[in-house]
């Protein structure tokens, strides 16, 4: 159970860093614009959502990683709020949809290294 806990506020808190680095946003949730508007990012989120409603989770991880462009940071966002969203379900439903925590995490460090960020090190080169 503790374990859990501390692999839930870890992906929490690497969501979260990411999009206030990258988006300059404290929550990593996606926001949607108008319906005229809708982008593939756009159209892949709500697909997500979908599914995720469903319980449908490794189709939805499936549809992420094949749909999301990593030349698109509106797809990162996308990403991020999926597995957000997922992190905040309990341990018993991800369970019965037949995903575990550890997939989670494992999931969402796959999805973000898809994409071309790069971080200093400790000499401030990139």
């Amino acid at each position: 159970m503790w374990e859990q806990d501390v692999l839930m506020r870890q992906i929490q808190g690497m969501a979260a860093m990411l999009a206030k680095i990258l988006f300059g946003r404290g929550s990593p949730l996606y926001e949607l614009p108008a319906p005229e508007v809708y982008t593939d990012a756009d159209r892949l989120h709500i697909r997500l959502m979908e599914l995720l409603e469903e319980g449908e989770i490794n189709q939805a991880e499936d549809l992420l990683f094949a749909d999301a462009d990593p030349g698109d940071w509106a797809s990162l966002e996308v990403g991020l709020d999926f597995y957000s969203r997922l992190n905040a379900k309990e341990d018993a439903w991800l369970e019965a949809h037949d995903f575990s925590r550890e997939e989670l995490q494992e999931g969402l460090e796959a999805f973000v290294g898809r994409f071309p960020i790069r971080f200093p090190d400790a000499d401030g080169d990139v």
